[in-house]
């Protein structure tokens, strides 16, 4: 058999050639380029999501209503879901990586070793754009939601 890998139709997995399953197969996610992008997707769309939610609430007066600061509240429960979607997937690459690299001791094939790369790198991601959303986010705390600037 030519190469070190063949893909078989039936059951769609890919072997080496003496039978034995890839073990980056069996760890699809986050060890694959959609892991290693999840974070940064998630932090973009959170930053995005945030200033325009912001602008758009503040035109809309959700700053008091019924002496409460809704914008606020909504705003810092997006930051809430959004870091700890990045923190679970953090927790999820450094399982898949640490499992990829207990099973990978005896392996040396350049699959192997690039999934346990994308899950390595999806767990520092996950680390940077955590502190990115919370940079972001932080500030809800302790500023007004819409504090226009005025003349006097």
């Amino acid at each position: 058999m030519q190469g070190d890998a063949r893909i078989d139709d039936e059951i769609r997995t890919t072997v080496d050639d003496t039978g034995r399953e890839f073990i980056a197969r069996k760890h699809r996610f986050p060890a694959n380029a959609a892991g290693f992008l999840i974070a940064p997707v998630l932090w973009m769309i959170d930053f995005v999501a945030m200033y325009s939610l912001q602008g758009a609430g503040c035109a809309a007066g959700l700053d008091d209503v019924g002496g409460v600061d809704l914008l606020r509240v909504l705003l810092g429960a997006l930051t809430v879901v959004v870091a700890g979607t990045i923190a679970a997937s953090g927790i999820w690459s450094f399982r898949a990586w640490q499992r990829l690299l207990s099973e990978m001791e005896d392996e040396q094939n350049v699959l192997h070793v690039r999934s346990a790369f994308l899950a390595y790198g999806a767990l520092l991601h996950a680390g940077l754009f955590l502190v990115a959303t919370l940079w972001s986010g932080i500030p809800i705390l302790m500023l007004e939601s819409c504090d226009p600037l005025s003349v006097r």
